[in-house]
This record gives structure tokens, sequence and C-alpha cells, in this order.
């Protein structure tokens, strides 16, 4: 049986490895695996791409640990409204994912920034419905470059500009308006009995396809389920919460992503949960 590729397996799984080669300046690598009528290079071609994103992965957790206090105590200067990073041994290709990790983690815009030769070079990301680009607009005229769109946004300065640029944004921060913290609240579609957690979800499911930015994937709702196991998975930037839950007939592995440091602190084996849940197919070895 082979493995039936989704919206989701797109958007998550082969894009950001396709990406990975662009931001290490080999984007025509992954040109070259859709253009190429050569099965065996292509298959070389593949892995390669995979071994870049294996290297971005590491270089953007090289970033953050490298990064992460400068990060945490900048917010302070810049009115509790936006944090600011630049480094020199940043790895141009990442500074827009680190800001991103940024973003999420102090929940305001931030910027990373590191040097290109004569020049600097920044990545900036947003959240809670703050314009970057009218932002920086502000600033064009110290811009040897910039552009992007609402949420994500790139800029060029000239290296003696730096502190110039720096007392700009302090100087504009304070007029950074954000909207309150983001809505955690969720639209569940259907609440389902663990009598009826089976595998046929999943054809409910694949009717609504595809999934994305308008069309949110179905979120299901179950309540009282039994852990059986809890473990952690994942050995690179952040660790996730394995769960194999009891659902009478079936028996359901759940992954929580991201939440690895709950394990023994709110999840324990034999405690029961109630879970907000989309299903998804997991294909390993052909099965």
């Amino acid at each position: 049986l082979c493995k039936i590729i989704t919206s989701k397996d797109i958007g998550w799984s082969i894009d950001p490895k396709l990406n990975a080669a662009g931001r290490l300046g080999q984007a025509s690598i992954a040109v070259d695996l859709f253009t190429s009528d050569d099965p065996t290079y292509r298959e070389q071609t593949a892995k390669q791409i995979l071994e870049l994103n294996t290297k971005r992965q590491d270089l953007t957790l090289e970033a953050k640990n490298l990064t992460h206090q400068q990060a945490h105590d900048s917010i302070s200067e810049y009115s509790n409204k936006l944090c600011v990073v630049y480094n020199e041994n940043i790895f141009k290709g990442v500074s827009g994912i680190l800001a991103g990790k940024y973003v999420e983690e102090f929940g305001i815009p931030s910027i990373i920034m590191t040097s290109v030769g004569e020049y600097i070079v920044g990545s900036m990301r947003s959240c809670r419905n703050f314009d970057v680009t009218v932002f920086l607009e502000k600033m064009k005229d110290i811009f040897v470059s910039h552009g992007g769109h609402y949420f994500a946004a790139g800029f060029t300065i000239e290296k003696n500009d730096l502190e110039k640029f720096l007392s700009l944004l302090k100087a504009n921060s304070s007029s950074i308006e954000l909207s309150r913290e983001e809505d955690s609240s969720q639209n569940i579609d259907a609440e389902v009995p663990p009598q009826f957690m089976t595998p046929d979800l999943i054809k409910i499911v694949d009717q609504f396809e595809p999934y994305g930015n308008e069309n949110d994937g179905i979120l299901f709702m179950s309540r009282n389920l039994p852990v059986i196991q809890a473990t952690t998975v994942g050995k690179t930037e952040r660790t996730h919460l394995k769960l194999n839950l009891d659902c009478g007939k079936s028996k359901w592995p759940a992954l929580f992503w991201g939440a690895g440091d709950m394990l023994h602190r709110e999840i324990e084996n034999g405690d029961k949960v109630d879970i907000l849940y989309s299903v998804e197919r997991n294909t390993f070895n052909g099965i």
C-alpha cells in the first residue's frame, strides 16, 4: 500500500525540505529534483536535500543557543513590544526561521540580523495583527532594500548604519500596536465518544481535503481517555509528548507537538485525559 500524500504532507513535510536547499544557497538542487528525467539522479538529489535540511536544523538550533539570552534581554529595551537580535555568527539562511521561533516563544514581533560582507541583512516576523511592512516603511530611508508582506519581511542596511537603525527601532517600538494575545479558543467540529474512535474517522477527514489556510483541518474532541503509556520523542530542536490512549476497541497513538516537558509534570501513565485532536495516517516502511 503506497502512502497517500495529503496537503499537510506537502505543506509541513515536503516544502520545508525543498526550502532548506534555498536557505543554504543551493536552490538549484530542488529544481533539479523536479526537472531531471534520470530516476537515479533524482534519488541522489533527494538524499542531498534531506542532508541540507538536517544541516538547516542544526544551524537553527546553534543560532538559537547563541542568541537566546540576547533575544530575551532585548525585549525591555524595545518597549516590551519587540525582540531584536544582531549576531554576526548567525547563518543568514536561518534568520527568518529563528525570528519565527522567537515570535512563538515571546508573543511579540521579532527581528534577527546578521552580517553579509559589507551589509547587515535582517528578517522580521510578526504576530497579533501587526503589519511589519508598514512598520519598516517608517524607516525606509535607512534601508538599502526592504520588502515583504503583512507578517514577514526582510531588509538590508549598511554596516555603519547599525547603531542608527537600532535607535530608530527603539524610538518606533513604543508606537507598535499589538492585538490582544491570540485567541486560544478552538472550534470543535465533532465530539466523538470513545467507542466511535475507529480508523473510519480518516474517511471523514479525506472527504474535506485539501486543507490549508482557508480550510482548517477537522477538529475532534473526546473525553476521559485512559493513558496507557506516555513517553517523549524528538532529538533536535524540541521534544514531543507521545501518548498511547485506550479507546475501548481501539488503542490510539497520539502526538502532542512540542509538549515533551509535560511528561511527569502534567501527564503520567494511568491518567485520564480530555483531548482535542485531528486524525491522520502514519505510514512507516510501507505499512
